[in-house]
């Protein structure tokens, strides 16, 4: 384990004036204010809807639960609280990457 002399102590504790504690001290309220946005993307049936019902902890019948069918089912996108930790919010979004056939 390496010690730090009390010289180089005395250096890193200039180093942080208090205007710069003020602005890390901001920074850290704006960053606890803020939401998480997961945006939930693949193809069109693959289970985006049942896997943010998952994270949820929600089963598909439940009221707040994302649509889930066995034919695409989410047409625009929807946002999603996690019941326990409202700083988290997914986005359920319709299929991407269809394969068309003509």
């Amino acid at each position: 384990m390496s010690k730090i002399a009390s010289e180089d102590k005395i250096r890193i504790g200039l180093s942080f004036d208090y205007p710069d504690l003020k602005k890390l001290k901001y920074a850290l309220e704006e960053y606890n204010k803020t939401t998480l946005n997961i945006c939930v993307i693949g193809q069109p049936g693959v289970g985006k809807s049942s896997f943010i019902n998952t994270i949820r902890n929600i089963n598909h019948k439940h009221p707040d639960a994302a649509s889930t069918d066995v034919i695409e089912s989410t047409l625009k996108a929807t946002p999603y609280e996690v019941p326990y930790s409202k700083d988290v919010r997914y986005w359920d979004v319709p299929g991407k990457f269809r394969l068309c056939f003509k």
